[in-house]
């Protein structure tokens, strides 16, 4: 294709890749133009895991392109330095398909994925390169061609043979699968080191390609998880049907594949958003089996009190789908998916109408799925989908209200506005798809609805920016989010909605790459600021909410601002999740389960609020019931760590040792396990009479973990041991380090034994709790 040189921009004062383009290339005017309108385009794809086109241009007799230069090795050259642990995979993975999806919701389709035409930074960040030449070349070839190793000349097929799908070999028209297909050959490689097929000769590597299944990756590496195997499986399908439709649901994936691999804690699981999506089809399975169960007469009414899947809500509900983005411009995704979420936040501060959450609506951006289908999923009786459009210093929004039992809309219109007025006409929509599906507003909804607050243009675009990252939930994504959360109130300092944000950021990134002791001041500050431009925000409250509760173990001041964010966004799911675990902490069980009961109602497909159902359960004492809810999610999938956890928990608290020590002995990939499920396991042993098993687990956990102690979790081994006093020492530990499990102290069945003692009397007023 050319000669990539390293070169200096002497106007800008910057390094970057020159790629002179070899002349067959382009070897008229016309390949030439086709080309530079390609370019445009690529230089248009603003995105943080794209290797950015800064030019095209032609001196005569010379054509070339100026690229970001990126520092870093190829994956070929991470590959060869050794095996990579599954969770770099997965953190590189998704990066990937993050990138390729934006790309291919450009209309630009790869086709030439590679290790080598992927780099990763010092930092860790992934770029794509070498997008634009590959796109050039014609899609088919004539019956017999000849494909060699790396195939990129005009007349040829296009790509590099072992990562090509079956239908690029044929000819085939191709579109973003096959990329889906390359991108699934690459995972394969950084899991095993190889690649899917090894034949040496390119006749027999094509037949190998079109003909032969590739081996399962945990034939090669038995340590990966079955969700990991999974992934890579369904990218490799011969059929491009079988295969995921696009990138972006591969990603989402990847990231489901990761829950059984968490080193964190308990509630930094919980706490993560990225965490809590990715169980969502866990929690439609579990729908499914729920439902199963109440049409057999002979299950107990204890199982109908506690699976029943979610009903359709008796009153208004509705879920309002991505809005479709019909800007020419590219990276605009996050204007349209910002203008969702805001829509989706004006709907759900109405009282008398069930909105499903926009991380479960969102799900179905790009679906082919039927209205009928999408509501029956998320049990709404309402849609509303639209366009949307900036054009210039305007926003243009076409929207539509349906019902999906006849697929009948119920009202449609079309709106205008500046962007300065983007909120009034936001509330505008509301307000009138409130009056169409007959909600009874109050006055102070309908004095909110009136609002016509301006807005600053920048500003808002910045803060939709940050929103779109802020929902990546990966530490580098989070530090972007800030930044444009950062950028847009110093456009605009008086933008409440920015500091709301910047303080949700900012607590959702504690533990993870800034300590708590720095972040959480910071989520407190902003949340205030935000409270005192616009004390009706709800956001804030949430945040603030949590910080009391969960970071400073003021419990009786966190409950308020639980109980007003609610108030202000009934249908926010987060409000109650976060407000039903408060409720569990504080041994208010019933009260717990319903409010996680409602998010889930809320949000149907976020998975870990059928999780999170299990925490009042079992802390209530209710052994038999929290076995019998793990066993229904295990069900769903057999490899979930924290269902087998909660069996193993709920075995031992009932003295029945070999069920608990079966429970731990399922989980299998201990290499890979949270370190409190590990502690627990050694508590199992010793309990169990096997105190050499338990004894060499607690060495094993003392030596991986470097000098950070997880206090909270070797207290239980401990305990097990028959060490009280130590046991005691690691907990006073864990509450002066202000260890997140801390709050279970107070309703955790395996701390009985202990209450009585004035050390630990001691310890539960240091946490907030009467003893």
């Amino acid at each position: 294709m050319g000669v990539v040189y390293r070169a200096r921009d002497e106007n800008l004062e910057r390094d970057v890749a020159l790629k002179v383009i070899a002349s067959h290339i382009l070897g008229d005017d016309r390949a030439r133009r086709r080309f530079r309108k390609e370019a445009l385009a690529l230089s248009r794809l603003n995105h943080p895991n794209i290797e950015t086109v800064h030019e095209f241009d032609s001196i005569p007799g010379v054509d070339f392109i100026v690229m970001e230069l990126v520092p870093g090795e190829t994956l070929s050259d991470r590959i060869a330095r050794g095996e990579l642990p599954e969770a770099e995979i997965v953190t590189i993975g998704e990066q990937i398909a993050d990138g390729l999806a934006a790309a291919h919701e450009h209309g630009i389709i790869h086709r030439d994925i590679k290790p080598s035409n992927i780099c990763l930074t010092p930092e860790g960040k992934v770029k794509i390169l070498d997008f634009g030449l590959a796109m050039q070349a014609p899609l088919s070839a004539a019956p017999g061609a000849t494909v060699s190793e790396t195939v990129s000349a005009p007349g040829a097929i296009v790509g590099t043979l072992p990562y090509m799908a079956p239908e690029q070999l044929r000819g085939e028209p191709l579109d973003a699968r096959s990329d889906v297909y390359a991108f699934g050959a690459v995972l394969f490689e950084l899991a095993t080191g190889r690649r899917p097929f090894v034949e040496a000769q390119p006749a027999k590597l094509l037949d190998a390609i079109l003909n032969q299944v590739p081996p399962d990756i945990r034939t090669l590496r038995p340590k990966l998880s079955l969700g990991l195997a999974q992934v890579v499986a369904k990218a490799l399908e011969k059929d491009p049907a079988k295969r995921y439709a696009s990138t972006r649901e591969l990603g989402t994936d990847l990231r489901r594949a990761a829950q059984g691999k968490s080193g964190g804690s308990w509630l930094s699981d919980w706490r993560s958003s990225a965490f809590r999506r990715a169980l969502g089809q866990i929690a439609m399975a579990l729908v499914g089996i729920a439902v199963l169960a109440v049409v057999i007469a002979s299950v107990p009414d204890l199982w109908n009190r506690f699976f029943n899947p979610v009903q359709p809500q008796t009153g208004a509900s509705l879920a309002v789908l991505p809005l479709v983005n019909l800007a020419a411009k590219a990276g605009e995704d996050y204007f349209a998916d910002g203008m969702t979420e805001e829509l989706t936040t004006r709907l759900a501060q109405i009282q008398s109408l069930e909105v499903i959450s926009s991380t479960s609506a969102m799900r179905y951006k790009g679906t082919k799925k039927t209205l009928r289908q999408i509501a029956q999923e998320l049990h709404v009786r309402s849609l509303v989908e639209g366009t949307i459009q900036r054009v210039g210093g305007d926003v243009r929004i076409t929207a539509k209200l349906t019902d999906p039992a006849t697929e009948r809309s119920i009202w449609a219109d079309s709106y205008e506005r500046s962007l300065t007025n983007v909120f009034s006409m936001q509330n505008e929509i509301a307000r009138t798809i409130a009056d169409r599906i007959r909600v009874r507003l109050t006055p102070a909804e309908r004095t909110q609805l009136a609002r016509s607050d301006p807005v600053n243009p920048a500003a808002h675009a910045e803060y939709l920016k940050g929103r779109y990252y802020f929902a990546l939930t990966t530490p580098d994504a989070y530090a972007e989010a800030i930044r444009h959360f950062q950028k847009s109130l110093e456009l605009d300092p008086g933008y409440a909605p920015g500091y709301s944000a910047l303080a949700e950021a900012y607590r959702d990134i504690s533990s993870q790459s800034i300590p708590p002791s720095e972040a959480m001041p910071r989520a407190r500050e902003n949340a205030q600021k935000a409270l005192l431009i616009d004390s009706t925000l709800a956001e804030p409250r949430m945040t603030l909410g949590y910080i009391e509760a969960f970071y400073d173990w003021h419990w009786a001041q966190a409950e308020p601002n639980f109980r007003d964010a609610i108030r202000l966004y009934p249908s926010s799911a987060e409000a109650h999740r976060n407000y039903g675990m408060y409720l569990t902490v504080m041994g208010r069980f019933p009260e717990a389960s319903k409010e996680i009961e409602r998010a889930r109602s809320l949000d149907p497909l976020q998975g870990f609020i059928s999780l999170m159902r299990l925490f009042p359960i079992y802390n209530s004492r209710r052994y038999d019931d929290a076995i019998t809810a793990s066993e229904s999610l295990l069900r769903s999938d057999p490899s979930q760590v924290f269902a087998n956890h909660i069996i193993g928990q709920a075995y031992l608290m009932k003295h029945d040792y070999p069920r608990a020590i079966a429970a731990y002995e399922r989980i299998t990939d201990l290499d890979s396990l949270n370190s409190i499920v590990k502690c627990w396991r050694a508590y199992a042993f010793a309990v169990g009479g096997e105190r050499a098993k338990a004894q060499r687990i607690l060495q094993e956990l003392l030596r991986a973990q470097s000098g950070y102690v997880n206090s909270y979790g070797l207290a239980v081994a401990y305990l097990g041991l028959g060490k009280r006093e130590e046991a005691l020492t690691l907990l006073e530990q864990s509450v002066a380090e202000r260890q997140d499990d801390c709050i279970f102290l107070n309703v955790e069945p395996v701390w009985d034994a202990l209450r009585p003692d004035p050390r630990f009397k001691r310890l539960l007023a240091s946490v907030g709790f009467r003893s």
